[in-house]
């Protein structure tokens, strides 16, 4: 009794240290922050040009185009849930890591599928709007493989407050970073092409690949210390999904959440449309992004 009690105290004060000193060095969350670097230098893709990629290049209309994101969008939040759940539920796992792998074994068919959503295949009309539909489908599922993992893997990397909270403004640099980059490049890249068909790819593919080699440096870069297993309940998953509806704090949280993005994504869909349609110079996404 009493050498079980001395085990459970001394584990007791492991997590309390633990807990309490911050062990990341710079390296280590700088490294962190390229991983989201990595991700936008192909999600951004998506949200600054494959709108306007759809409908002028592609060309397919508006409706369908608008239609290509609504429809994702809500294949995606099924996506996350079940890419969630899986990584979760993982038990015998790698010495590499429970989410690092899937940064790492992920970015390549990421950043393929970030190519192929930029591809305009001479099909049919109706053929074209099945084309996008798929691409953009399948992008999103690519894009949760590596970005689902990604966000859980800074609770694994440290038990301390501070640090956690270092390693979110590191992230939040790193998609800031994204944007700005493909922001500023994307339509310089694409005009040095004799027709956007060609550019599109090509550049968004530069992008992809700078995207892997940050994905790479996160993989190397980050350590993963305190992995939780998930204890082996039945229902306790939709005991867990149930409660949230009933956590007041989190659902303001989710809405405020969902509005920010929501006005966040709608400005980066717009924005190249205007520039190109009403002042008429498409290459000031640059200089705003600047």
């Amino acid at each position: 009794m009493v050498v079980t009690k001395l085990k459970t105290a001394n584990k007791k004060l492991k997590t309390f240290k633990a807990i309490q000193e911050p062990k990341l060095k710079m390296k280590e969350k700088i490294s962190y922050g390229f991983g989201d670097l990595g991700n936008g230098m192909m999600f951004d893709m998506g949200q600054i040009y494959l709108l306007k990629f759809l409908t002028d290049v592609l060309g397919i209309s508006s409706v369908y185009a608008g239609l290509v994101f609504l429809v994702s969008k809500i294949f995606d939040a099924f996506v996350d849930v079940g890419v969630g759940s899986y990584i979760d539920n993982q038990k015998n796992y790698s010495k590499k890591g429970k989410f690092r792998p899937f940064i790492i074994y992920g970015s390549l068919p990421l950043a393929i599928m970030t190519v192929v959503t930029f591809l305009t295949p001479n099909f049919s009309e109706t053929g074209k709007i099945i084309w996008a539909f798929a691409a953009y489908m399948a992008f999103n599922a690519a894009y949760s493989v590596v970005n689902i993992p990604y966000g859980s893997l800074s609770a694994s990397m440290t038990l301390n407050a501070d640090d956690r909270t270092q390693l979110s403004v590191f992230r939040n640099m790193g998609s800031q970073g994204a944007l700005f980059l493909a922001g500023v490049s994307v339509i310089p890249i694409v005009s040095l092409f004799p027709n956007e068909a060609v550019g599109y790819p090509i550049a968004v593919a530069v992008l992809a690949i700078f995207g892997m080699v940050f994905h790479v440096i996160c993989y190397k870069g980050v350590k993963e210390r305190h992995v939780v297993e998930r204890p082996d309940v039945k229902g306790l998953g939709k005991k867990a999904f149930l409660s949230l509806f009933k956590n007041v704090p989190f659902i303001v949280l989710v809405i405020y959440t969902l509005l920010t993005i929501t006005a966040q994504f709608l400005k980066l869909n717009v924005q190249l449309f205007y520039f190109d349609y009403v002042l008429g110079q498409e290459g000031l996404v640059g200089v705003v992004s600047t």
